[in-house]
């Protein structure tokens, strides 16, 4: 099953099927990486009464030397490279899928977290108590944020379905947990957001990029492709993906509306190639999430989609410790909790061709982790 949330799960299905229209290109693009030079190539004895086969010299992209061969064994290899690519490309979309269909955040002030399912907006405790906060529409996947103060739950609503009316209803919402009521500050389709640590603005990711959003609904362009930690640092740090090497680099948050910000960005991790927290950005590909007091730092590092590992490292990244490893399942995402004692993590296991999704509680000091979701 792709997830057990419910109804969400069909409407997840649905969309999963009319978002692989989108692999055609994704295949045309992988096709570009090979590239063909015909060789003649003089062979003893000779084949079919001829002293010359037209042999062809590849070089696939995922190899250093060239390999020669004729077009029939090269169309034979580059049909299975397709289809690789294809089921590579379609499991990573029905990974990404079935991440929004669990995303959750958890609160900065209490131990709790929230959740969607199935339109509803939910708080679960740590100790497993679950309390609905709030109805929404169930066509809908939405993608909750607490904000520091504990104030505010920013959403994002994704449509499930194709429809003009849902258009205007796709955005960003902000949910005050103290009078119930909610409000609209971003109209559009996103990806992903994360609060500053100052409790006033949003980070946005949309396809073109990361943008600041006010709750007064400004939009500020910043440099970065995508926001890759799971939260920023109490002093404002936040991993950002960006098109230069390193390619993932930690700044502060109000860096990213000047270019010169991202040049002191590039600066500093070119100064320092070996520091302990640029290394650890590169090796988890920016999954990373600060402490409350920004004194550790949480991050998920995958050697592929079936051995997934979470640490803890102190000291500015100079130790770390392993904390969980699983084989089999893919660990998405790990947050904090408020007091810094544990972590919540995402976790989806390969079930029926695609995902089933839980997420689980771990006291850093403890060998075994609880599950929250789903109980």
């Amino acid at each position: 099953m792709l997830m057990d949330s419910g109804k969400n799960g069909d409407a997840v299905n649905r969309w999963a099927l009319k978002a692989c229209g989108t692999l055609l290109f994704a295949i045309s693009l992988a096709t570009s990486g090979w590239s063909l030079w015909e060789h003649p190539v003089r062979l003893y004895p000779p084949i079919s009464g001829s002293s010359t086969v037209h042999r062809y010299i590849v070089y696939p992209t995922d190899q250093d030397d060239p390999q020669e061969m004729s077009l029939s064994e090269f169309m034979s290899s580059f049909a299975n490279f397709i289809a690789d690519t294809f089921l590579d490309i379609l499991n990573s979309l029905v990974l990404e899928l079935t991440k929004l269909a669990f995303a959750h955040d958890v609160s900065h002030i209490g131990r709790e977290l929230v959740y969607t399912s199935d339109g509803k907006l939910l708080k679960v405790s740590f100790s497993g108590v679950k309390e609905q906060v709030a109805q929404f529409d169930a066509r809908f996947l939405y993608v909750p944020r607490f904000s520091p103060s504990g104030r505010w739950v920013a959403y994002l609503a994704l449509p499930l379905e194709d429809s003009p009316s849902f258009g205007e209803m796709q955005g960003v919402y902000l949910y005050d947990l103290t009078t119930r009521q909610r409000r609209q500050i971003y109209r559009g389709s996103a990806i992903n957001l994360v609060f500053t640590s100052d409790d006033r603005w949003l980070l946005l990711q949309r396809e073109d990029g990361v943008y600041l959003l006010s709750a007064n609904g400004e939009m500020l362009r910043t440099w970065a492709n995508r926001v890759t930690s799971f939260n920023t640092s109490p002093r404002g740090e936040v991993c950002v993906q960006i098109d230069d090497k390193p390619f993932y680099v930690i700044t502060d948050w109000r860096w990213l509306v000047s270019q010169d910000g991202k040049a002191m960005a590039l600066s500093r991790a070119n100064r320092h190639p070996r520091d302990p927290l640029a290394r650890i950005a590169e090796e988890a590909k920016g999954r990373i999430a600060w402490s409350p007091k920004g004194r550790r730092i949480a991050y998920v590092r995958r050697s592929d989609n079936s051995i997934s590992e979470v640490y803890v490292s102190e000291n500015g990244g100079l130790t770390s410790k392993l904390l969980i490893r699983q084989v089999g399942s893919v660990i998405c995402s790990v947050l904090w909790s408020a007091l810094g004692d544990g972590v919540v993590f995402l976790m989806l296991t390969p079930e029926g061709g695609g995902y089933e999704g839980s997420i689980w509680w771990m006291d850093i000091n403890a060998v075994e982790a609880r599950k929250l979701v789903p109980k």
